[in-house]
């Protein structure tokens, strides 16, 4: 388990990261973004958004583990995204036709809803039951910190902006979607396993 602090690293880190991710996202015209096809095979802009929506909600979703419960790894909880790869495909889609008239409200809401329950989880890292099993607190971050960096890079480079890298703050090159911060802690998180 984590300290206190570095649970509010990560806590902090998380709502940086959404924020600039949503303020880069500002920027997209969301008619447009409803039809343009992204790098990923089979999701449009639109999916995309809905899915970094979908991803907070996920934490949102978090409840406390009873006492005793053996948390997995992230590596654990990120390794079972490959068998799930369909349900999530089709959660995706069906949450961006959701909220199709107003996508940016629709994952805003979402997002609202992870960071109270973050909040009301209080300071310490604790074992929480996620929808993919016990995970720490801390960890459930990280995985959420994971999923908005790297779909803020696919967003990023499905609709090309010259001039605008993908890390955004210190980049040096235009303002991207991905905080610095949170790209080393998602650098130190994988490198960690």
């Amino acid at each position: 388990m984590l300290t206190d602090e570095q649970l509010a690293e990560l806590s902090v880190a998380l709502r940086a990261q959404w924020a600039v991710l949503r303020r880069w996202l500002d920027t997209v015209d969301e008619t447009a973004a409803t039809e343009a096809r992204s790098v990923l095979d089979g999701w449009t802009v639109a999916d995309l958004i809905a899915h970094v929506g979908r991803s907070m909600s996920a934490l949102a979703a978090c409840e406390p583990a009873p006492d005793g419960t053996v948390p997995q790894t992230v590596g654990e909880y990120l390794g079972s995204y490959t068998a799930s790869a369909d349900v999530i495909t089709t959660v995706t889609h069906e949450l961006a036709a959701k909220i199709a008239a107003a996508p940016l409200a629709g994952i805003d809401a979402l997002a609202a809803t992870a960071f109270d329950r973050l909040a009301r989880f209080g300071r310490s890292d604790r074992v929480v039951m996620a929808r993919r099993g016990p995970i720490l607190l801390s960890s459930m971050v990280t995985t959420r910190l994971i999923e908005l960096v790297v779909h803020g890079d696919d967003l990023q480079r499905s609709l090309a902006r010259p001039g605008s890298a993908s890390v955004g703050r210190n980049a040096g090159v235009g303002d991207g979607p991905i905080d610095r911060a949170a790209l080393d802690l998602v650098a130190r998180a994988l490198l960690d396993g």
